[in-house]
């Protein structure tokens, strides 16, 4: 997974600096994945989820990319997204939980 992030991310494969923050996030939203889909290991399905939540959480960490949300000619304005907070950013969201759970666990009761 770090290659695949890393290359998302356009960093080197001989550019360790961000290795142990990439695997820590990795780590964190491997164990946040497994808890949603109540599973015991991970499925390799879910590889390339993981991959790009942990893209887009060090995306979110880049403070000199922002996003326009829109531009106004007259008197000139211009608005940029919000940047998610660090918190916010390793949160499943609500479209992300919904992608996740067609790989939930479903535990069956015995009568």
């Amino acid at each position: 997974m770090l290659e695949n992030v890393k290359m998302l991310l356009g960093i080197a494969d001989d550019d360790t600096s961000k290795d142990k923050l990439i695997n820590y996030y990795i780590g964190i939203i491997t164990t946040k994945v497994l808890k949603h889909c109540r599973l015991t290991e991970l499925v390799p399905e879910l590889n390339q989820f993981i991959e790009n939540k942990v893209f887009s959480i060090m995306k979110s960490m880049d403070n000199t990319i922002s996003e326009v949300k829109s531009i106004q000619r007259g008197d000139t304005t211009i608005s940029y997204n919000q940047q998610k907070t660090l918190a916010e950013a390793v949160q499943l969201t609500t479209l992300e939980k919904q992608e996740l759970n067609e790989y939930k666990s479903r535990k069956v009761k015995m009568l």
